[in-house]
């Protein structure tokens, strides 16, 4: 009798959406949904990140998956090789990534929407004007900084090292801010 009531008491865990929004979905939004892959399986979806992540940190009741689009890709590009090369330092490996455009689907089965700059929200509420309350530059998420993360394309694998660098920082707070809600 006991197993079943503690049986009762553990509760499947809660699906939560993030969909990481940049242009081509080349570099910054796979690079961002590696990097989130990777800090949430880190984690092991226990309590927010500090320094050090502690033992024996309380299990939170939560799945974060993860989904990237973007707002002019085309279906099944993979990212660039800088990009794949930059978040390999983080163990990422976004290597099997294909591009995939940003449609009305994916904006209404996400619970967060963080995009790379200000025009990708805006493409965001063109297509469904709903979402305003679950859409933030990714940068505005966890500050009240909009400027949001430059495209490095083109530039030298450094800038991709770089975003991958700013990215992570940001999707650490982004983690925490997640888990402290929920």
């Amino acid at each position: 009798m006991k197993r079943k009531n503690i049986k009762s008491k553990i509760r499947k865990p809660q699906q939560y959406v993030i969909l990481f929004i940049c242009s081509g979905n080349l570099c910054r939004s796979p690079m961002a949904k590696g990097l989130m892959d990777t800090i949430v399986e880190m984690c092991g979806g226990r309590t927010p990140i500090k320094k050090k992540i502690s033992r024996g940190a309380t299990p939170v009741n939560i799945k974060i998956t993860t989904l990237s689009a973007g707002t002019i890709a085309v279906n099944g590009e993979l990212p660039t090789e800088y990009a794949q090369q930059a978040v390999r330092k983080y163990g990422t490996d976004i290597s099997r990534h294909l591009s995939a455009p940003l449609t009305e689907e994916r904006i209404k089965m996400a619970d967060l929407i963080l995009t790379m700059q200000e025009k990708h929200k805006t493409a965001v509420l063109e297509l469904v004007p709903t979402a305003k309350a679950k859409t933030f530059v990714i940068t505005e998420y966890v500050s009240k900084d909009k400027h949001g993360i430059n495209d490095p394309i083109g530039q030298p694998l450094a800038k991709y090292e770089e975003t991958a660098d700013k990215l992570y920082l940001i999707l650490q707070k982004v983690y925490n801010k997640i888990i402290k809600k929920k």
